[in-house]
């Protein structure tokens, strides 16, 4: 069974990608349909990021089409991304600031998300002073605070 077109957040067909013209990834055919999960795997140096750069827009194909339902898109670094001089809380909170209609629903949305972080205590922490816990964990919670029709995120290098 074919999925209806606008379940698809994005589609690439015929892609190649990489770096100073030269690809990484070839002749690369992909649906990524809405309500599914995908996992991408492979060896280092395989085109894992690569794939994620092109899909966050942050690389255009050098060959191929590659098309996306225009959808808000959540990205998760490999390595920990946070504000060194914002608590937890603030750093979840830093991008719904231009999104959120109301501060109490950024105050809802980051209550939430600390609450999922399964430490109570480490919202009003700063990033340097959180010993002992996954530095994804509120990497991971900044994307899903506003949240997105597609989540990128690698598997961090030091689990």
């Amino acid at each position: 069974m074919t999925p209806d077109m606008g379940t698809f957040l994005a589609r690439l067909s015929g892609v190649s990608v990489g770096y100073a013209g030269r690809a990484v990834l070839h002749d690369l055919d992909l649906d990524i349909v809405s309500g599914r999960q995908l996992a991408v795997l492979g060896a280092s140096g395989a085109g894992k990021s690569t794939l994620l750069k092109l899909l966050s827009r942050e690389l255009a194909p050098l060959e191929g089409e590659f098309s996306s339902a225009g959808v808000k898109e959540g990205v998760v670094g490999q390595d920990p991304e946070l504000f060194s001089w914002l608590t937890i809380r603030e750093n979840i909170a830093h991008g719904l600031r231009f999104a959120a209609d109301t501060t109490s629903s950024i105050h809802r949305s980051v209550d939430s998300l600390v609450a999922l972080l399964a430490r109570q205590d480490l919202g009003h922490r700063y990033p340097h002073a959180c010993d002992g816990v996954p530095a994804h964990r509120p990497s991971l919670a900044r994307p899903l605070a506003y949240p997105p029709a597609l989540l990128l995120a690698p598997v961090p290098r030091h689990p």
